[in-house]
């Protein structure tokens, strides 16, 4: 293990210690910090992570987790990482980046891909032939109303497997979270309002502030009381009373929190907030092996559109980062160990371009295909349980 791993692990047992004797336990951003800088050498940039995980229990993975999420730093880290792969990326002479440009299908031939056809800045329609395919579209938030992923993550990888009957596996594990920051605008972001507001006091209450559920019960639980509670209501959110914590725990522990709703128009210290549960991961996907092979030959797929199992049906805090980069480098591996130099380029035909040209009537497509794989898969889950 190395250095900035030791010292990342130090500061996590330290940290804790401090909390259970009633102390301030050290900054999550400082914690966060230890966790860039133990990424910043992208060169070996996994088999640190790999080492740390094997000494980080599940319960300290929580911890800092939680201590993340309280003082808005989870994204900052992926953010971090993401950054000087990056800027890795665009030192190499053999790599080309393709900005603004959208998969919108893959090159395919007896099960066998051949790279894939893209839609460029222009809104030409273009094809890349490639010996290898590695898909890396994330997640499917952009299906749902409410949804703390960036809205163009539609799940357009699913939808293109569904096409060209690539496995999938588990696509109706998706993570619902209960409290998210309610907005009436559909474009908007869904903002986390953290769990651990709860566990500090905060209550969930109906359209006449009366409290409806116990807030410390599981997430899915949680989650299916506010549903029920909306429709009993007929409103499209409930509401969070931040009020109990008080004003020291609150702007202390939670300023992000405090921040957005500022922003939002309200005051959480002097009224409640409205909150609706919003979807936040995707643990299903796209089947694949340990080295991270799709069941089509020469595509891989990695990161939230793929499906390894590691996340069960309920993904713990933070995995989804160490899941991509683990995976990720099986996968590039596993090519590297191929043959792939010594094959050569079939002659493939242009595609037919026509079928691409209505991007919005193509979108609205795929995100149908994936809404009814995700229906599909809970239908047989629902027959399978009577």
């Amino acid at each position: 293990m190395g250095r900035m791993q030791e010292e990342l692990l130090r500061k996590i047992e330290l940290s804790m210690k401090l909390k259970e004797m009633g102390a301030d336990p050290i900054s999550a951003i400082t914690l966060q910090d230890a966790c860039v800088e133990a990424a910043k050498n992208v060169n070996d940039y996994i088999s640190p992570l790999c080492d740390a995980t094997v000494h980080i229990t599940i319960g300290v993975l929580r911890y800092v987790a939680d201590l993340l999420e309280e003082q808005g730093g989870l994204d900052e880290t992926g953010k971090e990482i993401t950054k000087h792969l990056l800027a890795k990326v665009r030192q190499l002479k053999n790599v080309k980046l393709l900005e603004y440009t959208t998969l919108v299908d893959l090159i395919e031939k007896d099960n066998t891909c051949y790279g894939g056809v893209i839609r460029k800045a222009d809104g030409s329609i273009d094809m890349i032939q490639a010996k290898y395919t590695m898909l890396a579209t994330g997640g499917i938030g952009g299906v749902y109303r409410h949804s703390t992923n960036y809205r163009h993550l539609t799940g357009d990888g699913i939808a293109l497997a569904v096409q060209h009957k690539i496995a999938l596996k588990n696509v109706n594990y998706v993570q619902i979270h209960p409290t998210t920051f309610y907005s009436p605008d559909e474009k908007d972001r869904s903002f986390l309002i953290s769990e651990s507001v709860r566990g500090e006091g905060a209550l969930l209450l109906d359209k006449n502030m009366h409290r409806f559920v116990n807030e410390l019960l599981p997430r899915d639980v949680v989650t299916k009381a506010i549903y029920a509670q909306m429709e009993k209501d007929h409103t499209t959110h409930v509401w969070e009373d931040l009020r109990p914590i008080g004003h020291e725990e609150l702007v202390k522990h939670f300023p992000h929190i405090v921040e957005h709703c500022h922003k939002m128009g309200y005051d959480p210290e002097k009224e409640p907030i409205p909150v609706v549960p919003a979807q936040h991961y995707f643990m299903g996907g796209i089947d694949v092996n340990k080295e991270s092979k799709t069941s089509m030959e020469h595509l891989y797929a990695i990161g939230e559109t793929a499906c390894n199992g590691v996340h069960g049906k309920n993904r713990l805090a933070s995995n989804s980062l160490l899941e991509s980069l683990v995976f990720a480098k099986r996968a590039a591996k596993d090519l590297m160990d191929s043959d792939w130099k010594a094959q050569d380029f079939i002659t493939i035909e242009k595609p037919d371009v026509s079928k691409y040209a209505d991007s919005k009537s193509l979108s609205q497509q795929y995100r149908q295909l994936v809404q009814t794989e995700i229906k599909k898969a809970d239908s047989k889950k629902e027959n399978e349980n009577v």
